[in-house]
């Protein structure tokens, strides 16, 4: 399993959220091997993703979509660059 990680900050929190949870997650969730998207606000207005993919090939994609996405709809209301990282996810443990 591979995973796509994206941080932003806003100072439009509740303009943001509409959008990626409307738009963007919809978008993200077709692609072929998507398993899971989790949006975590780690303060006010500073936000981290994680999304989880059965191939590399997705995980990585699924940045350059991001941040065609983010380009496109959410830049105007961002106070910082938004940054991606992907990788193999080679720890995991989830309750059954």
């Amino acid at each position: 399993m591979f995973a796509s990680i994206r941080k932003y900050k806003t100072d439009k929190r509740d303009e943001v959220l509409g959008l990626v949870e409307k738009n963007f997650v919809p978008m993200l969730s077709r692609g072929p091997g998507f398993v899971a998207y989790y949006l975590v606000e780690t303060a006010p207005g500073e936000f981290t993703s994680v999304s989880l993919f059965e191939s590399e090939e997705w995980a990585v994609q699924s940045n350059s979509m991001a941040e065609a996405w983010v380009a496109k709809n959410l830049q105007p209301l961002l106070t910082g660059e938004l940054v991606t990282a992907s990788g193999e996810l080679i720890v995991h443990k989830t309750k059954k």
